[in-house]
């Protein structure tokens, strides 16, 4: 515009990152989460995702107490779960600081080196991807968290699946399968519900938890049994609070099992393998998608 001037006036300043988080996150009625229980460095920009994930781990078991009956000790496992999270996140986020202000050019050489060595491993990729996205996150270590394997012993080293218990190769599988505390595996089922396909975690869009009770590869009446008496006892002790699913690695209900319930159809076995669930076994799914139990075989005591 006419008698205007352009001035351009640059300034380099000092910026110091804090890094600080709360002794408690819950105190009696008060919770605190995101920016309120902890700063770090913006490097990374994972302070956003850290902050709704503590609303998320928050979120459905103030539902749980409030609205449908939970026991008040629910809430405690916020901060078991969280407070880890966050120190870890906080950590990193130092850590990755203090290499991006590194001033000695030996020290930023050395920096560089480093991160192109580490660059050319897919599997170091891989997880620093899985770290930065914050899927790495476990909470095996919380008081809401369980799972139970039966020892070696029970297994068979036939391989023959027509009997209960588990082959060798299964249990093994199972040891190496998705740990309780971990994010649940998502997986696209092409025939789920039937008459339609889903995706897993579209079953975790509620207060409940999702009780996946897997018939695996042998279709014997006393499994059947044994699921159905295991799904019947949650829905009565938790009527309003569990969602029992029968997952079955076929296109329809095998006459051999006896099930009045949801039935989720693994048709192309993708469930059944990405939860190395080749043998009877249950995963109790909660709905912030971790694991929150699991067990091979199917224990409804131990549930």
């Amino acid at each position: 515009m006419p008698g205007l001037r352009a001035v351009a006036e640059g300034a380099v300043h000092r910026y110091p990152a804090a890094r600080r988080a709360v002794e408690r996150m819950r105190d009696g009625r008060v919770l605190l989460a995101g920016d309120a229980a902890h700063v770090h460095s913006p490097v990374g920009g994972l302070g956003m995702n850290l902050g709704l994930e503590d609303a998320f781990n928050l979120g459905w078991k103030l539902a749980a107490v409030l609205r449908h009956g939970a026991h008040d000790a629910l809430l405690d496992s916020y901060e078991a779960e969280r407070a880890p999270a966050a120190r870890a996140e906080t950590r990193q986020t130092h850590m990755a600081t203090v290499l991006f202000q590194l001033r000695l050019p030996i020290a930023r050489f050395a920096r560089d080196q480093l991160l192109q060595t580490l660059t050319r491993s897919r599997a170091l990729r891989q997880q620093t991807l899985e770290t930065m996205t914050e899927l790495r996150v476990s909470y095996a270590g919380s008081p809401l968290v369980e799972e139970h394997q039966r020892s070696a012993l029970w297994a068979s080293l036939d391989e023959d699946r027509a009997v209960e218990s588990p082959t060798l190769v299964d249990w093994e599988r199972f040891l190496e399968g998705p740990r309780a505390g971990s994010r649940a595996p998502d997986v696209y089922l092409t025939h789920g519900l039937g008459d339609r396909p889903v995706w897993l975690y579209e079953l975790l869009h509620d207060h409940r938890l999702v009780v996946l009770l897997f018939d695996g590869g042998a279709h014997t009446v006393l499994g059947g049994l044994n699921l159905d008496h295991i799904a019947q006892t949650l829905r009565a002790r938790f009527p309003d609070r569990v969602r029992p699913i029968l997952v079955v690695p076929a296109a329809s209900q095998p006459e051999e099992l006896t099930w009045d319930g949801e039935l989720l159809y693994d048709v192309d076995q993708q469930l059944h393998r990405r939860y190395a669930a080749q043998s009877e076994c249950v995963y109790a799914l909660r709905p912030d998608t971790f694991i929150g139990f699991r067990a091979q075989p199917a224990d409804g005591p131990k549930l």
